[in-house]
């Protein structure tokens, strides 16, 4: 798996741009979220040129993220294809928000890639919107089988409550 870098004097260069086209690995992804059981070669497919002495990055990356249902613990798949455009500049007293200085005539896009990823993470994945989760009492993946626990009984102290819940949340 190759890195992504951009050379700002192959931009200066460049008439229509230079294109940029790579297929890279992002293992921390995976390592540093927790619901994320791993992360598919990422594909970069973009684009830099210069406008204003600022040096601008578009285009997108793509890939797979095997996610961990947050309620029934089974991985699943999901694509990614998200946006991606960042601004930089040589000149240190350009910097602000959105413009990142870039002092040396080589630039590593692949934290700036990773963290469009991390961006677009799941805190709480769900295999399906109707996902019911594993049975408290004996832990079974109830989108796969019935189960036939009784709930624990209600707190008296808590039974209140219940009636605030609709028909449809309360089972």
């Amino acid at each position: 798996m190759e890195t992504v870098w951009m050379n700002l004097r192959d931009v200066d260069e460049a008439k229509g741009g230079v294109v940029l086209h790579e297929t890279l690995a992002l293992p921390r992804v995976a390592e540093e979220n927790r619901m994320v059981e791993r992360i598919d070669p990422v594909t970069a497919d973009l684009i830099a040129h210069k406008a204003d002495r600022l040096y601008h990055v578009d285009g997108a990356v793509e890939t797979v993220i095997w996610y961990m249902c947050s309620r029934c613990l089974e991985t699943f798949s999901a694509p990614l294809h998200l946006p991606f455009a960042e601004v930089f500049t040589r000149d240190a007293a350009r910097v602000e928000d959105e413009i990142i200085y870039a002092p040396d005539d080589d630039v590593l896009l692949d934290p700036f890639i990773e963290q469009t990823i991390n961006l677009a993470i799941e805190y709480r994945p769900l295999c399906r919107e109707d996902c019911k989760g594993l049975c408290p009492v004996c832990g079974k993946n109830r989108n796969l089988e019935p189960c036939d626990c009784n709930p624990r009984p209600v707190d008296p102290r808590w039974a209140a409550l219940q009636d605030l819940l609709s028909p449809d949340e309360s089972e």
